[in-house]
C-alpha cells in the first residue's frame, strides 16, 4: 500500500513537471514560454481603406519594451488584449504638418491581420480599415 502511495505521490509532481507555468501575456509551446507578441511581428501586404479610398499598403509591427505593446510602424503603438487581439489607443500622428488623430483595435487570425480604426483630421473623422498578410 505504501508503494502504491509514493508511486501516485512521483506521478502526480512527474504529470505537474510537464506543465509549465508562463506569465500572462505569453504562451506556451513545446513546454517553453513564447511572448503574445511574436505572433504579431513582422510585414504585412495589404489594403488600407480610409474614407472609402483603398490603396495597395504594408504595415510593420515590431517589439516595444513594454510587455503587451507593440510598434506600429515604428511610431504608432498597439496594446494587447489577449493572445490574438489588440487595441489601438487614442494617439496623435504629423503626416506632412498635418495632425492626425487615430485609435480603433485589431486581430489576427493565422498569418492575416484586420484592423478597424478611426482617423481624425481637421475635426472630421473617418473610418479605416487594413486587411493584409504577413509576410
Amino acid at each position: 500500500m505504501k508503494q502504491l502511495i509514493i508511486i501516485a505521490i512521483v506521478a502526480t509532481f512527474a504529470l505537474q513537471g510537464c506543465k509549465k507555468e508562463c506569465g500572462q501575456w505569453y504562451d506556451t509551446e513545446d513546454k517553453v514560454c513564447v511572448d503574445m507578441r511574436n505572433k504579431f511581428i513582422g510585414t504585412y501586404n495589404g489594403t488600407f481603406t480610409i474614407g472609402g479610398q483603398s490603396s495597395a499598403n504594408s504595415t510593420d509591427f515590431s517589439m516595444h519594451p513594454t510587455e503587451k505593446t507593440m510598434f506600429w510602424d515604428g511610431a504608432q503603438y498597439v496594446v494587447l488584449t489577449g493572445s490574438t487581439t489588440f487595441d489601438i489607443p487614442l494617439q496623435q500622428r504629423d503626416e506632412n504638418g498635418t495632425l492626425m488623430y487615430f485609435e480603433g483595435n485589431g486581430s489576427i487570425s493565422g498569418n492575416q491581420l484586420i484592423m478597424t480604426f478611426t482617423v481624425s483630421v481637421n475635426s472630421q473623422t473617418v473610418p479605416g480599415t487594413f486587411i493584409g498578410n504577413k509576410q
